[in-house]
């Protein structure tokens, strides 16, 4: 009986070993399926990650983050040193935290370090060999020059031109916070800090107060006929 006893629980602490290795392996299995939706990257994602001219990598997904970013594509020797000055002279006179500078260099000539180490420049210079970075963004070879975009990775402005006004007003509609009227009072608000949401029939209305947002839950087509 004591043998009979003794297998029998043997035979049920198997099971449980092998029940609880099914269970975590499901466990992984699940987690990985959820890593994966959650990392997939999108067209305008952030998440890529290039060579420096100094030959160190630089993480677009770490280093960019939020911050809306130009991607100014800088071209061979002859224009290098006036284009990055530019670019240098204009990110010195933006606040640091409101846009993020990259020049993606399509020669990837051993040149480029020595004018970027001779410029100091304070903005990472990647090499781009094929265009991939700017692919990245849905666009081509013919793509312009100057490519802003906003804090959700999507291309605001660009322009083939190279000059301070191009700039500035690339700055602007990058660091634009984006406006929505909220539909209850008529107030100008900002998405990214609006005091409430709300989604109605596939579209997302934006609101100065919570109050605001409880009187068009109440009755939305009241409001949407202003």
């Amino acid at each position: 009986m004591k043998r009979i006893g003794l297998a029998t629980t043997l035979i049920m602490m198997v099971l449980f070993a092998v029940e609880l290795g099914l269970a975590q392996c499901g466990s992984c299995q699940q987690g990985s399926g959820h890593m994966g939706i959650g990392s997939s990257s999108t067209p305008n994602s952030y998440k890529i990650s290039f060579n420096t001219v100094s030959g160190d990598t630089y993480n677009l997904a770490k280093v960019v983050g939020s911050e809306p970013a130009l991607i100014f594509r800088l071209g061979g020797d002859s224009n290098f040193d006036t284009a990055a000055a530019l670019v240098k002279k204009t990110r010195a006179a933006v606040p640091e935290s409101s846009m993020v500078f990259i020049a993606a260099l399509l020669d990837t000539s051993s040149k480029a370090l020595v004018h970027t180490k001779k410029l100091k420049l304070n903005f990472p210079v990647l090499f781009d060999p094929g265009n991939k970075l700017i692919a990245k963004f849905g666009l081509s070879e013919e793509s312009p020059a100057v490519i802003f975009l906003d804090r959700d990775g999507k291309v605001v402005q660009s322009s083939s031109e190279v000059n301070e006004e191009v700039l500035n007003q690339g700055i602007a509609a990058a660091t634009a916070p984006a406006q929505a009227v909220d539909p209850v009072c008529q107030m100008t608000v900002n998405k990214r800090t609006a005091a409430a949401t709300y989604q109605y029939q596939g579209t997302t209305y934006y609101f100065c107060s919570s109050a605001c947002k409880n009187l068009f839950t109440q009755n939305p087509g009241k409001y949407l006929k202003k």
